[in-house]
C-alpha cells in the first residue's frame, strides 16, 4: 500500500465535522448543490470537501454525496440514479456487479483505492455496491452517508416539491 493510499484510508476514517454552516443553494432550474469544507480533528483540512447535489421536483428524488479530497471523489453515493453501472471486470467481490438505475448504489474507497492515489487524471470511481438499507428519502441517504465517511453534524435535508407531471 503507498503512503497516498494509506493517507485516504487515515482520512476517511477520521472522525470529520463541518466547518460552518452548509447550506442548500440553487445549482441549475431543479436542482440544489451544498459544497461544505471539513475539518479533522478540529483543524481544517484543505481540499476536503462534501459535496451533494438533488433534483428539486422530480419522483423520485435523485443526487449524488460525494466526499472528495484535493478535487477528485474518494467516496459517493448515488441515491435514485438514472443509469444503471457496471463495475469494470478484474479482481474483488465487486468485479463485472451490474447495478440497475434507480437502485442507490455507493462507491467506497476501500473497493476504488486499487486506482491509487494520488490519481493525476480525475477518473471516476470504478466499483460500485448496492446499499442494502432501505432510504426512502434523500435524508436518509445523506445521515446513511455522514454516518459511513464518519461526518459529524446535522445537515437539513435539500428542498423537495415534486411536480406532478
Amino acid at each position: 500500500m503507498t503512503d497516498g493510499v494509506a493517507e485516504i484510508d487515515a482520512l476517511i476514517a477520521a472522525e470529520k465535522t463541518i466547518v460552518g454552516v452548509a447550506k442548500w443553494k440553487p445549482n441549475r432550474e431543479s436542482t440544489v448543490r451544498l459544497k461544505a469544507t471539513l475539518a479533522v480533528n478540529g483543524a481544517v483540512r484543505p481540499g476536503l470537501i462534501l459535496d451533494a447535489n438533488a433534483n428539486t421536483h422530480t419522483f423520485d428524488q435523485h443526487g449524488a454525496i460525494c466526499l472528495i479530497y484535493q478535487e477528485i471523489v474518494i467516496e459517493r453515493l448515488n441515491f435514485h440514479p438514472h443509469d444503471p453501472h457496471t463495475n469494470r471486470l478484474g479482481t474483488g467481490r465487486l468485479s463485472g456487479l451490474v447495478l440497475p438505475m434507480g437502485k442507490h448504489r455507493y462507491y467506497p474507497w476501500s473497493e476504488n483505492q486499487f486506482l491509487g492515489w494520488p490519481r493525476y487524471t480525475k477518473v471516476n470511481l470504478a466499483m460500485a455496491e448496492s446499499i442494502a438499507l432501505e432510504l426512502p428519502t434523500y435524508a436518509e441517504a445523506l445521515a446513511y452517508f455522514l454516518d459511513r465517511t464518519n461526518i459529524k453534524g446535522d445537515l437539513i435535508p435539500p428542498p423537495y416539491d415534486p411536480l406532478l407531471l
